[in-house]
This record gives structure tokens, C-alpha cells and sequence, in this order.
């Protein structure tokens, strides 16, 4: 008589267990890596707006210098003008902090930090993750230089 081999009930279904859960693993990890692909896409969307601001204040230096005589920054209405026109992301724009010399007076100082942010629900530390920062100097322009 003959003995046929194989595999038991019990050995099939704990081989079937062991693989789900390695699918399981391979699934959360293939999630997490979409996530972070859609983070880097915004991203770089982000440092594209941060350096199209740069580019379009370099433009209108003349106004932001003399026409509206606030020091580049303070009080100037066309900042708004800079924003993204998508809503997802915001830009700030605050003096260059790190970059100022103490003997440096204000009015000189022309260093400018650009922070673009934007909102991603699904990365729990929003601070670090979904904003990056431009530093733009920008060189002081004489008023005759600038045409009315």
C-alpha cells in the first residue's frame, strides 16, 4: 500500500496567515510611500511659487524700495500681489533675520526670507514637513535708477 504525501489543513491555512500579514505590511508600506510622493510633488510645487515671488518682487524693486518708502516689507500693499494664485499654499515674507548685521542699518538691510507652506492632513508634523524657505537678497536700487 501506498502513503500519499501532502499538506495538512493546519499547514495550508498558517502559510495563508503568514502571507497576509506580509501583504498587509508591503501594503501599509506602499501607502506611506504615496504619501510621502505626493509631499515631495507639493514640494516642489511649493519652491516653484516661492521662486516665481522672488522673481516678481525683483521686478517691482523700484516700488518696493522708493514708491512706497516702508523698508521692502513693512506695510506694503503689494505683498498680496505675490501670494499663489492656488490656495493651498500660503507665502510669508519676512526680513532675513539671520543674515543681518548689528552694525548694518535698517534701511539697508534688503535680505529677504520667502516661506512657502502648504496643508498635507495626512503628515502629522505639518510644522517641518510642508513648508520650505527661500532667502533672497536683493541690491538697493537709487531712485534715478527707477523710471516713473
Amino acid at each position: 500500500m501506498r502513503l500519499e504525501k501532502g499538506f495538512s489543513l493546519i499547514e495550508v491555512m498558517v502559510s495563508i496567515v503568514i502571507a497576509g500579514v506580509a501583504l498587509l505590511g508591503l501594503a501599509g508600506a506602499q501607502l506611506k510611500s504615496l504619501q510621502f510622493a505626493n509631499n515631495s510633488f507639493n514640494y516642489t510645487v511649493a519652491l516653484v511659487k516661492g521662486q516665481n515671488a522672488i522673481e516678481r518682487m525683483w521686478s517691482d524693486l523700484c516700488y518696493y524700495e522708493h514708491i512706497n518708502q516702508n523698508l521692502l516689507l513693512i506695510n506694503n500693499p503689494r505683498i498680496a500681489d505675490l501670494q499663489p494664485e492656488d490656495n493651498r499654499f500660503v507665502l510669508k515674507l519676512s526680513p532675513d533675520k539671520y543674515n543681518d548685521n548689528i552694525n548694518t542699518p535698517a534701511s539697508e538691510r534688503r535680505d529677504v526670507r520667502f516661506t512657502v507652506s502648504w496643508e498635507d492632513k495626512r503628515i502629522e508634523d505639518n510644522s517641518a514637513l510642508n513648508q520650505i524657505t527661500l532667502v533672497a537678497s536683493y541690491v538697493h536700487v537709487p531712485s534715478s535708477d527707477c523710471i516713473p
